[in-house]
């Protein structure tokens, strides 16, 4: 393997790995938190594939609620390569499958790294989350191991676009909402800073960063109060489908509901509902919650009437029109 068709020297960085062939029955699935890598882990069984889940980092009460289902269970230890290319050799392991929530922090609490580690980290140009995330399906790829899309295992995930449960019906301020929403978050997923945002109004209240969902949930509703605001979740503009697809669940609307949040707009198509959709639904509407999908396209009449309040409002607060009313007042103007 003299020459590579990556975008890393791999030759030079993973010299002394050894590469190997897989079996291509055999997939891991390296488990985050969350619901989502027990649902991959059912449907790849039922796709046929022998499974080996590595939790991410080692909790065996994580680990029991796999063993009913997975051929293998075991630990995945951020931070030791070596260790894990090993332990993945020795399984044959061709697939991998990335699933579940990872929290950004054990990148600067929890990790005890090997040589083998510190050596890729320190020639990786950005930090950023595809960045990292390339640079190791990059790394699999170069000995021997493919990175499986998450979606092929939870295709029925997703949902179309339309109102899935409305708790409270949806003014006309609300929907201009939801379309800014929609459009800061993709701004900020374009940005690789995170893919959820809350607003009220078309007012940004919190942007998620390494913190994750939860805690930027949290953040919004200490910040307003818990006085109403519209969640968005969206895929980036071009969304890797091998990692970090967005996802929401129970969790999601129940951290909502405790922080006064009351809508919560996913992007059709691309988002993964985690629970069941009937559970999510009843929850929502018991809560006078509104959950719903929608799509750029979907969007673009509230898009246009946004944009015409904009310029309505820029021109109501132009320096000539502020002269005018001031005038009228018998005031004065001055430039």
């Amino acid at each position: 393997m003299s020459e590579t068709p990556y975008s890393y020297n791999f030759n030079e960085l993973l010299a002394d790995v050894e590469p190997w062939q897989g079996d291509p029955s055999h997939l891991a699935i390296i488990a985050g938190e969350g619901t989502l890598p027990l649902q991959a882990v059912k449907d790849a069984k039922r796709q046929g594939y022998t499974v080996h889940v590595f939790v991410i980092g080692g909790n065996w009460r994580e680990m029991d609620r796999y063993k009913s289902f997975a051929d293998v269970v075991e630990p995945y230890h951020l931070g030791q390569l070596r260790r894990m290319m090993n332990i993945f050799r020795g399984h044959r392991i061709k697939y991998v499958c990335f699933a579940g929530k990872v929290n950004k922090w054990l990148l600067f609490t929890q990790l005890n790294l090997d040589s083998l580690s510190l050596r890729l980290l320190q020639k990786i140009p950005r930090k950023n989350d595809d960045a990292v995330m390339h640079y190791i399906i990059e790394g699999l790829a170069y000995l021997g191991m493919e990175t499986l899309p998450q979606v092929k295992f939870m295709q029925d995930l997703f949902q179309s676009e339309g109102i899935l449960a409305e708790g409270h019906p949806l003014s006309d301020d609300d929907w201009l909402g939801i379309c800014f929403g929609f459009d800061t978050a993709k701004a900020m997923a374009a940005l690789d800073v995170g893919q959820t945002v809350v607003v009220n109004e078309t007012m940004v209240i919190a942007i998620e960063a390494i913190e994750g969902t939860d805690e930027c949930l949290k953040r919004a509703g200490k910040l307003q109060r818990k006085q109403g605001g519209i969640v968005a979740k969206v895929a980036k503009p071009f969304q890797d489908d091998r990692f970090d697809v967005p996802a929401v669940g129970l969790r999601t609307l129940k951290t909502m509901r405790d922080n006064g949040l009351n809508i919560l707009v996913t992007e059709a198509g691309s988002t993964l509902f985690l629970d069941s959709f009937d559970r999510m639904k009843a929850y929502a509407e018991t809560h006078g919650m509104t959950l719903l999908s929608v799509t750029e396209a979907g969007l673009q009449p509230w898009r246009e009437r946004l944009a015409q309040r904009q310029t309505k409002t820029n021109a109501t607060l132009s320096p000539a029109s502020l002269e005018d009313a001031t005038c009228e007042k018998g005031s004065t103007y001055v430039h």
